[in-house]
């Protein structure tokens, strides 16, 4: 009954306490948090052949699962990570782990197989993804192109009869 009463007496101090921490998180949140601005998606779908494989091949090489494994991805990243700025594809790409790293490269780079070698690679940044939209702009075409090199350079380490002819390619 006592707590209850020095509530009541001390009621507008504890609302200006409130009210003013509400103040400093708001504050806090709009003008100390780094501003990732809205941006709109990006996709680039390249449809790709990959050449150079006998058709007597019992079973032919699954190129997604190969090069959606966390082995090719890591070591996709090992290869440009000193040529792009991961930090402004994913501004929080300094903090995730390589398994992390692995699990983005296969969230935003895609493969669809389809007969007779014939591939559509999809390279997408969402629109919620938090990157620099300027810089994914001025570099996607030249990481699209990285990718499709490495590999035809990692298939020719199986074989290196193997080829790829790009077919058509659009950035929407």
């Amino acid at each position: 009954s006592d707590i209850l009463a020095n509530l009541k007496k001390r009621w507008i101090w504890i609302l200006c306490c409130a009210v003013l921490g509400v103040i400093l998180m708001v504050g806090e949140r709009l003008y100390l948090s780094p501003k990732i601005p809205a941006s709109n998606g990006i996709l680039v779908m390249t449809l790709i052949k990959i050449e150079g494989v006998s058709k007597s091949i019992e079973r032919p090489l699954e190129y997604n699962k190969y090069f959606m494994s966390y082995p090719m991805e890591l070591k996709f990243i090992e290869e440009c990570e000193n040529k792009y700025d991961f930090n402004k594809l994913n501004s929080n790409w300094a903090s995730l782990t390589d398994r992390d790293k692995a699990a983005w490269m296969q969230s935003h780079f895609m493969f669809n197989n389809m007969n007779d070698g014939i591939i559509e690679l999809v390279v997408e940044l969402k629109e919620t993804d938090p990157k620099d939209i300027d810089y994914v702009n001025m570099n996607i075409a030249d990481i699209n192109k990285d990718y499709i090199d490495f590999m035809e350079k990692e298939l020719k380490l199986i074989s290196s009869q193997f080829m790829i002819t790009q077919i058509e390619n659009r950035k929407i």
